[in-house]
């Protein structure tokens, strides 16, 4: 039976020994590639039984693709004999193919990192064998709850309260079998003394709801008990600290209670990373997200607060995660004895902020420089109601020319456009911005002059006589790169 391995070799069979070759300083053959049949005078005693086939060969055959069954009755040697073949399949020489990438090993942003030992389930395991099964509920459905931990000097910051609410938020998931407290603080501080880390680190701590013993949505098949991983990395603050950052307004709304509970701390953060999608386009560090009312919520990986003529302020955790940095900034907010709202805070507000700070645990605490920038700007969802266009979605793209409006919308919806004549002077392709060609048969950018909004409104009549046609914000985006009050952005 041939291993996908041997398979893979075979299909490249000159490749690996020109790379074989090279590896032992000898010059490649092409008579390597081929044979005369029959034994050869070198062969050892057992070559009868270990060459047999060889010597029924003149060359190196194409591999047999059709597979066959494993046996059964040896996949106890199998589970014994897996852990010596990885660890010599390790120095392998690397082979493209379609289930692996050709692409080399990027590099850490902390090299240091490379040689970490992880906690995965009772045990400290290398950073490449640290993995848990296909069957464990956090890859099934990303059903697990996390903590994000600072090390400082030594300790351990707010351990017992993220405890806390680990067990809140397994409690809340209904989780059995359930490490105690004491058992996770010994993982914890085994791998930190393992590796070493006493400051300057940051710690992943995760609870997944198990294995299962067949892979479904239900619990009910978790009959192994909770799984805990303890990811120590060193880790400098991911943000600056000095210069502050850059936010922008993303169009995903933060989750409601009455579908997701943002105070259980969840691993399904499919929520956040649209948003940081977002951000990650408009080359901002983080975007802010919305309440279902438009109020602002916190951004896409952490809690928010301004300051406005000597007030503190910070939004309600209906929609958000009450962060414990969050708790521990107000705390030191009253001791200095100063103002603290917590209230809806809209956008503008924060528009017109005297300063903003983000802070959570894996960020430290950083201020931003500002929240909307003219490269990127922020868009806001939807344009005033009354205009026709209530129920499209607005978002961002970028240009050089800063006086220039960009409204990109997917080819097939080009007949909008009809009334409209694009070989007026005012209209000129612009590059995609994902394949960088002029001619994209996905996506055309259309550039036009920059327009006041009630202008830009009289150039889009076709979509309200189209607005039946399901477009959403991936298909049509409106941008800008001028002022905010020239799109008239809240």
């Amino acid at each position: 039976m041939q291993s996908t391995d041997c398979i893979m070799y075979m299909q490249s069979v000159e490749v690996v020994l020109r790379g074989l070759c090279q590896d032992l300083d000898i010059p490649f053959q092409t008579s390597m590639l081929k044979w005369e049949a029959g034994p050869k005078s070198i062969d050892g005693i057992w070559a009868p039984w270990w060459y047999e086939n060889v010597h029924k060969s003149t060359g190196f055959e194409k591999p047999n693709l059709h597979m066959i069954p494993f046996p059964l009755e040896l996949y106890d040697l199998l589970e014994q004999s897996l852990p010596f073949y990885n660890m010599l399949r390790c120095h392998c020489r690397r082979l493209v193919s379609s289930l692996h990438s050709s692409l080399p090993f990027p590099p850490l942003p902390v090299p240091a990192n490379e040689k970490i030992l992880i906690w995965v389930g009772d045990e400290l395991l290398p950073r490449e064998n640290a993995k848990v099964s296909v069957f464990d509920s956090v890859v099934q459905g990303g059903d697990a709850v996390w903590e994000g931990l600072r090390v400082y000097n030594g300790k351990v910051f707010k351990l017992d309260e993220h405890l806390d609410r680990m067990f809140d938020s397994a409690k809340a998931l209904a989780f059995i079998d359930v490490p105690t407290r004491e058992e996770i603080k010994g993982a914890v501080f085994k791998t930190l003394v393992t590796n070493g880390m006493f400051d300057n680190a940051h710690i992943r701590l995760t609870l997944t709801r198990g294995k299962k013993v067949t892979s479904g949505m239900s619990p009910a098949f978790n009959l192994y008990g909770c799984t805990l991983i303890v990811l120590a990395e060193w880790k400098p603050p991911v943000y600056d600290n000095t210069g502050g950052i850059r936010l922008v307004t993303a169009t995903t709304r933060r989750n409601s209670p009455n579908s997701i509970d943002s105070k259980i701390h969840h691993n399904n953060l499919i929520n956040n990373i649209l948003a940081k999608i977002e951000g990650n386009l408009a080359n901002a560090e983080d975007a802010i997200m919305l309440d279902k009312d438009g109020f602002v919520s916190e951004t896409n990986a952490t809690n928010i607060f301004m300051v406005k003529k000597g007030h503190v302020l910070t939004p309600h955790a209906d929609y958000c995660l009450p962060g414990i940095t969050r708790a521990t900034v107000m705390d030191l907010v009253l001791k200095e004895n100063l103002i603290l709202h917590e209230r809806r805070i809209s956008l503008s507000e924060f528009h017109a902020a005297d300063e903003v700070l983000s802070r959570l645990a894996f960020a430290d605490i950083c201020s931003n420089a500002n929240i909307f920038s003219k490269k990127p700007t922020v868009v806001r969802q939807g344009l005033p109601r009354g205009n026709g266009l209530d129920n499209w979605n607005y978002g961002r793209t970028y240009t050089e020319q800063p006086s220039i409006g960009i409204l990109l919308v997917r080819w097939r919806y080009a007949s909008l456009f009809c009334p409209m004549d694009l070989s007026c002077k005012h209209f000129q392709l612009a590059s995609c911005v994902f394949c960088e060609q002029k001619c994209c048969d996905k996506i055309k950018f259309i550039s036009l002059p920059f327009f006041p909004l009630l202008n830009v409104h009289t150039l889009l009549p076709p979509f309200t006589r189209h607005s039946s046609t399901a477009v959403g914000m991936h298909d049509i985006v409106l941008s800008s790169l001028g002022t905010k009050t020239s799109l008239g952005l809240t």
